[in-house]
Parts: structure tokens; sequence; C-alpha cells
């Protein structure tokens, strides 16, 4: 499901639940409504309800319809009774996820826009040449396999979405990457932040919101490393004491939980913990990003220069 048609979803269905409609009414009306994946979900939420499972279950049978942090928020609203709330903060945070994502796309074609223009102009010099031959075979070499490549990147990508294990092991992989592979990891641990102060601030307790933390993790690592923060609490020490299982916490916002947990604010002090920890991570990949069209400018003008050298060198070859 595309972040717009979860945003759609997650704000309609608020919208009935706060008005006092039944939650089987309310997908029965949002079945009927106009927005096809959204239609579908609520059809399939229909009869996984009529077979008695919950909401939450419901949506993590569906193929990937949410994400997992997304679906855990859903479980806590059910087990606390504040569903229609947590729906409504759900809906707020799929649509900062949208502007992001849209912000990202928008920096990131045009410099992409010019690496396809230079890669299907630049050999154009082979036809000058008469070498048409030439031409289409390095033309194809380049446009299939990255045609391939991106076609699979996004079988991968929605395949992930469906099955935890290949979506760990698509993150760990992503990790490895230069510069964006922490800024991930730190994203993926600010939100699981985020998520445990906001199912802790529902009215959860460790025991139940944890294990719902480290099934939603993006990374597997850190899913293992909030698995053992639950161990910890669970041997009587405190939560500051357990958060030093938890690895790439920068010192700041560990200090800023501890004293969350001092005061009587850990859910909060949770929360911004995490926020800052995502605002950080994507000011990183936005720092890149904004680096990528001087790259492409340097690549695209090297480009040029040594085609214009090899005509120079074809029409003057006493030079």
């Amino acid at each position: 499901m595309w972040l717009s048609d979860a945003r759609l979803f997650l704000s309609e269905l608020a919208v009935f639940l706060e008005s006092g409609v039944p939650i089987r009414d309310a997908l029965q009306e949002l079945a009927a409504g106009p927005r096809r994946a959204v239609a579908r979900l609520s059809k399939e939420l229909l009869s996984r309800l009529a077979a008695g499972t919950s909401l939450a279950e419901g949506l993590r049978q569906a193929s990937g319809a949410l994400s997992p942090d997304l679906v855990a928020v859903i479980e806590a609203g059910e087990r606390s009774g504040k569903l229609p709330l947590l729906l409504r903060r759900m809906a707020s945070e799929v649509e900062r996820r949208l502007e992001a994502q849209k912000t990202l796309i928008l920096r990131a074609a045009y410099p992409l826009a010019i690496l396809f223009l230079l890669a299907w102009l630049a050999p154009l010099f082979l036809l000058v040449e008469g070498r048409a031959g030439a031409y289409l075979l390095l033309e194809t070499s380049l446009f299939i396999p990255a045609g391939l490549v991106a076609g699979g990147g996004w079988w991968l990508f929605h395949k992930a979405k469906q099955n935890a294990a290949l979506r760990w092991k698509l993150a760990d992989w992503l990790r490895q990457m230069p510069v964006f592979g922490s800024a991930l990891y730190r994203l993926s641990l600010g939100r699981s932040l985020s998520l445990l102060g906001l199912l802790l601030e529902s009215g959860l307790s460790f025991r139940d919101a944890l294990p719902l933390v480290a099934r939603a993790s993006a990374f597997h690592p850190l899913a293992e490393d909030f698995r053992r923060l639950e161990a910890s609490l669970a041997e009587g020490r405190s939560f500051a004491e357990g958060l030093g299982l938890v690895r790439g916490l920068p010192g700041p916002q560990r200090l800023g939980i501890a004293n969350g947990e001092r005061t009587g604010t850990l859910d909060r002090a949770l929360e911004e913990a995490g926020e800052r920890l995502s605002e950080a991570a994507w000011r990183k990949v936005m720092a890149v990003v904004w680096a990528l069209p001087v790259a492409v400018y340097l690549i695209a003008g090297a480009a040029i220069l040594l085609v214009m050298l090899n005509l120079i060198s074809k029409l003057y070859p006493g030079l």
C-alpha cells in the first residue's frame, strides 16, 4: 500500500471511530469507497475480523499493507482503548513520512535525469563516425542492466514489506552502504525509540511494549538489542542501565532518556530522543542528496570533454 493510501485509511478510520461508529461498520464504509487499495484492505480486514482476529493481527496478515511500527501502535490502541487517538497520530506520522519521501524524490530526480540523458547522448559521436552497431551495443549494455536492477530492486522492496526475514536481510545489506547505511540505522533507531515512547504513553507496560518494538524494528541487530533490553528489565535492572545494550544511541539522547526515567517522563523523553535521532539521520541523507547534483555535473562535464577531445582528434589528426 502506498503511503498516501495508508494515510487515507488511518485518517478516515479514525474519523469513523471518533464518531462512535463500530469498527466493522467503519470498515464496510471504507470498503465501499473510491480508493481501490483502501477498499481492498478494508474488505480483507472485514473477513479477518469475522474469523475472530484483532485489527492489528489482521493488518499483519494483510501482506505488508502497513509498516510494522504502525501496526504495533494500532495493537497498543486496541489494548488500551485509545485506538481513535492513536490512529489520528499515526495518520499525522504517515503524512510527515510522505512529505519527506516527496522531498527526497524531487531532490534526486533532476540529477538522475541528467545521468540518463548523459548515458543516452554522450555516445552519439559513434553515430557521427558511422558506428551505429557500436552505439546500439553500448546503449543496450547500459540501459538493460540498469532497468533490470531498478525492476529487481522494486520487486525486492515490495517482497520485503511482506516478509520480516527478507526485510531484515535487505536492511542489513543496506546498512553496509557508506554514509546511507549509518543514516538508515539511526533513522530506524529513532523510530523505534519514538514507538516505544508512544506505546508507553498509551498505557502499555515494558513487558508488552518491547516485543512490539522488536518486531517492528527494520534491522535485525536492533531487534535483538531491544529483546536483550527486555531481558535486562526482567532481571531487575533500570531502563537506563538496560539501554546500554542498545547500540548506536548517542550520549546526549542516552542522558535525556535517563533523566526522563528519573523524573517520571520516560515516555516523552523516548519520543523526543527518537525525533532528534530521526531528524539528524534525515539531515545526513539530504546532505548527500544535495551533493549529488555536483557529482553529476562533474561526471557530465568530464564525459562531454572526452567526447569533444575525441571529435577534435578525428577532425584534426595532426594536433
